[in-house]
């Protein structure tokens, strides 16, 4: 699909997708101002592939496999240049994520086995967020 019907596509997935885009790169992110880097970047990157889309589908799905890869990258970019030592990555990625994930990880039935510093971590920073 190529011209104005790529267009009219186009436009209409930033339209109705890019708000839930843009909240899932907020929520996953914690920051406003990363989040519309990696959604513009994302919206960018779409365009330029739009020469190979055959127009089957919906452009949502490929937006939102676009935008996982930049926030991937984003996300390697960011922690390469502040050369953390992995705990202080590891907290600061889990004061990012919601109290429900954090939930989901100390419940018992969780499928990953979690020594005692991982549960203590995690309780620390789950204590944290509801301070």
């Amino acid at each position: 699909m190529k011209g104005e019907a790529f267009e009219l596509e186009f436009n209409h997935v930033v339209r109705t997708t890019g708000a839930k885009v843009k909240g899932w790169l907020v929520s996953y992110l914690g920051n406003v101002q990363d989040a519309e880097d990696v959604y513009s970047e994302s919206v960018k990157d779409l365009w330029k592939w739009g020469g190979r889309f055959d127009g089957d589908s919906s452009l949502a799905s490929p937006l939102f496999t676009i935008t996982r890869r930049r926030v991937r990258d984003f996300l390697r970019k960011k922690y390469r240049r502040k050369q953390m030592n992995s705990d202080e990555f590891v907290i600061s990625y889990l004061l990012t994520q919601p109290k429900f994930r954090l939930n989901m990880l100390l419940h018992p039935l969780w499928k990953h086995k979690l020594d005692g510093d991982q549960v203590s971590l995690l309780e620390a920073v789950k204590k944290t967020l509801e301070e």
